[in-house]
């Protein structure tokens, strides 16, 4: 029986070995048709357009007026392919949000840090407020910098 453990052991280790280690490469992003998926309600829909904000207020800081996002084979992605971490069925959720809006143009911001720590190893970052539309009613979103807000979000 010794021996028989010893051999299962051996030949795990073996095949742990030979796993990939590590994530460094994301999976291609399963192609999803928008059309097809369930919008998230209010509340999430409004997250959503939250973390974007965040996101946005990173990589841009102000500096870019408009940001267009694009949803396309699953992923987010804007002009200067940031990936942007949403589901489609929180981006269809904005879409929603946007188009139910009056004018069709909602208003958006990443939260203060007293009252939300996004946890995305980014630190403090410059808020912004937005103005949101979906151009094509669909698979954009068009963010607008309308100004600069007093506090940072963290992250």
């Amino acid at each position: 029986m010794k021996h028989t453990h010893t051999s299962a052991f051996i030949i795990l280790s073996a095949a742990l070995l030979l796993a990939p280690i590590g994530c460094d490469k994301k999976k291609p992003a399963a192609v999803v048709n928008l059309a097809q998926v369930k919008a998230v309600g209010e509340f999430e829909s409004m997250a959503a357009a939250n973390r974007l904000c965040r996101e946005m207020d990173v990589h841009y800081k102000g500096a870019n007026k408009t940001i267009t996002l694009t949803f396309s084979n699953g992923a987010t992605t804007d002009d200067a392919g940031h990936i942007y971490d949403v589901l489609p069925e929180e981006f269809k959720g904005v879409v929603k949000m946007a188009a139910a809006a009056p004018g069709k143009v909602a208003a958006a911001h990443a939260l203060p840090a007293d009252s939300e720590n996004y946890r995305d190893g980014h630190g403090p970052a410059k808020r912004h407020g937005y103005a949101v539309d979906s151009p094509d009613a669909a698979t954009k979103l068009r963010f607008t910098v309308v100004k600069p807000l007093e506090d940072d979000s963290h992250g």
